[in-house]
């Protein structure tokens, strides 16, 4: 089968979609399938085409076009798309649903391939009627959620479309490493773990509100947050605010495989 896996960002950029994605395509090559990346090049400063291992990869300026909303550079990416598609010719095309589907609906024709959606953040204001995603929705043959969370929210906003809705959760792949020495969680000093980008839909605020409530009743408690983005100023200020900054330790990012070892120390993922 051949499939147009199509995301808005790619490796190298590193986030929960792409690691999820450096697992899943080599997985499905091994299975078989043919599967070509089809991105955005965020940065402008990566190869438009390249081959990453065995990964066809086509980076486009979507993110730029939307962001200008220059005329010019919006018709020139979707003629690019429509001329990947054309000379793929996939059967399938995988959609890890952000605004570069608009380009992916803008180019989709009556007898071109299935679309399978895949929704990792399923916002309130995304559903009404006139938006993109529920244009997406209504084009796509199926759509897939990360959470059953997610899959009550599509049920509920639109639910003669049920049948084609379901939920796979985003498994955390191999280690690449021979061995993990499982480390048993620590309650007597317990370690809460957030990991991800520190960006307003992640929650990481509700993180800090809850561990400031239960701070007193469990006093050798700290709270870990693993991860970089635009909200780690305002989270620092709330942690202070909420008198918690002794408790709570920041620590950046870090690389893809030393995830495993810092979810190996925590007492509880949240």
């Amino acid at each position: 089968m051949k499939i147009l896996y199509w995301t808005d960002f790619f490796l190298p950029h590193i986030g929960g979609i792409e690691t999820f994605s450096a697992n899943l395509i080599p997985a499905l090559q091994a299975r078989g399938h043919d599967v070509t990346v089809l991105t955005s090049n965020h940065s402008g400063r990566l190869p438009t085409s390249e081959q990453m291992g065995a990964i066809p990869v086509h980076r486009l300026a979507i993110w730029e076009s939307l962001r200008t909303n220059d005329l010019k550079a919006l018709f020139a990416v979707r003629k690019a798309v429509a001329e990947i598609k054309r000379e793929l010719n996939p059967d399938i095309v995988h959609l890890h649903f952000g605004a570069s589907a608009l380009y992916h609906l803008q180019t989709q024709t009556a007898d071109g391939p299935p679309t399978l959606t895949t929704v990792h953040a399923l916002p309130r204001s995304s559903l009404a009627d006139n938006s993109l995603f529920s244009k997406v929705v209504h084009a796509s043959q199926a759509v897939n959620t990360v959470s059953k969370n997610g899959l009550q929210i599509l049920n509920g906003a639109y639910p003669e479309q049920a049948d084609r809705f379901s939920f796979v959760y985003c498994g955390l792949g191999p280690s690449g490493q021979d061995a993990i020495e499982v480390i048993p969680p620590a309650f007597d000093e317990p370690l809460l773990l957030c990991l991800g980008r520190l960006t307003p839909q992640k929650g990481f605020d509700v993180a800090l509100r809850a561990f400031a409530r239960i701070e007193s009743e469990v006093p050798r408690a700290r709270l870990m947050i693993v991860g970089e983005g635009v909200e780690e100023d305002a989270l620092k200020q709330l942690a202070a605010a909420l008198g918690i900054s002794h408790k709570v330790d920041f620590i950046g990012a870090v690389p893809p495989q030393d995830v495993f070892g810092v979810i190996n120390r925590a007492t509880m993922v949240l």
